[in-house]
């Protein structure tokens, strides 16, 4: 088969990446198994998490059949023999198999979708191009290529395709992640000390960074103009005037679209509706327990002033009692004081008296001693 026109560029190889195969992965038979890391919202991130999902790509490729219309009708011996292979050479969580083994269906049909956009549309009319498949993909096996090139040019695919092509091509909005993705976005924004918590970290925020270049700029008018209307969005829900509910939020609002069905834009893989309900469950129970708290410290400051308004209302009765004390000190003070005065002009008569009896004269003082003597012989 011919090299496909898109790996042709001014009569030059284009530089396009090579095939995974990881070799230390699919070759090797060490018995240790990698350990993935989750995060709050239970998605695999760091670096054993990219070759986990590295690898399963391989493994989609080169494990299911082609011949399969569907993922849902791929059989679960299929499935099941992904999933061994898949904890046969890494340490994953039990309850990521469903969102895992649902990511291994997408990254079939993206390998799926990029053979028949490079190897088989492109070649319609030459049927003789396509009679075996790609050399560089000699594991796929000849019957189920042959089933495979047959439902690719039935004209309701065509038809199919060239809607999802018109469609596609109306996507004005797209994103700058390469493979690390939004998972790998908020994961090094949290490493950065950019975020606190994956958790807690607006999405509409994860969105606009997804699509801005090194220099934090966007290239894109349209994506410019988004951003502006999230940020606008945003000002008015910190303002009070506007009110996002469940997954309409502000990137919602935005966007102008709720979301699509099993997946929540702006976060990634591995987050659903029903993973966002769950945590707006218990951001609604964290918000009780906030405001129960809040309402037990309002009734400790009111029990608190209570006790001070009776602290101040004792003192208070004190104060008018020291005060009507010290008025009658002061008032018996001064009924001393006017006695003292009395008993001061008393002793001073008396003085008086006995200095003028002192100065009578000789005669009066014979006189009055007869007259004391007569009545004593009387």
């Amino acid at each position: 088969m011919e090299s496909p026109p898109m790996e042709v560029e001014t009569g030059k190889k284009k530089r396009v990446r090579g095939l995974t195969t990881l070799p230390h992965l699919t070759k090797n038979s060490n018995p240790i198994r990698r350990v993935v890391r989750y995060n709050e919202k239970g998605q695999p991130v760091g670096p054993m998490s990219t070759q986990l999902f590295s690898y399963m790509g391989v493994l989609a490729r080169t494990m299911v059949p082609l011949r399969y219309e569907h993922w849902r009708k791929v059989p679960n011996a299929f499935k099941e023999k992904l999933w061994t292979c898949l904890e046969v050479k890494f340490v994953i969580e039990g309850k990521s198999r469903k969102k895992l083994m649902g990511s291994l269906g997408m990254k079939w049909r993206t390998f799926k979708s990029y053979l028949t956009r490079t190897y088989i549309i492109p070649f319609k009319d030459q049927p003789e191009l396509l009679k075996h498949p790609p050399p560089k993909y000699n594991f796929i096996d000849q019957e189920d290529w042959d089933l495979f090139v047959k439902s690719r040019l039935t004209e309701e695919f065509l038809n199919f395709s060239n809607s999802q092509i018109e469609r596609r091509s109306k996507h004005k909005l797209n994103h700058r992640l390469s493979r690390k993705g939004y998972i790998g976005l908020a994961d090094e924004m949290k490493k950065n000390g950019d975020i606190s918590s994956i958790e807690d970290v607006d999405r509409s925020l994860l969105w606009k960074m997804a699509r801005q270049n090194n220099k934090g700029e966007y290239v894109n008018e349209d994506v410019k103009e988004m951003a502006e209307k999230i940020d606008e969005l945003k000002k008015q829900v910190e303002e009070g005037s506007l009110v996002g509910e469940g997954n309409f939020d502000i990137l919602a609002m935005a966007l102008g679209t709720k979301e699509h069905s099993g997946r929540v834009r702006g976060l990634g893989h591995f987050v659903s509706e029903d993973v966002i309900a769950s945590q707006q469950i218990d951001s609604k129970e964290q918000l009780r327990i906030v405001k129960s708290q809040l309402q037990e410290e309002k009734n400790r400051r009111e029990k608190a002033v209570e006790e001070l308004n009776e602290e101040r209302i004792k003192r208070e009765e004190l104060e008018a009692e020291l005060r009507s004390t010290q008025s009658k000190l002061e008032t018996t003070i001064q009924k001393l004081e006017t006695v003292d005065s009395t008993v001061q002009w008393l002793q001073s008569q008396f003085e008086s008296f006995i200095q003028l009896k002192a100065r009578k004269s000789p005669m009066i003082q014979i006189e009055e001693a007869q007259a004391e003597g007569t009545r004593v012989l009387v």
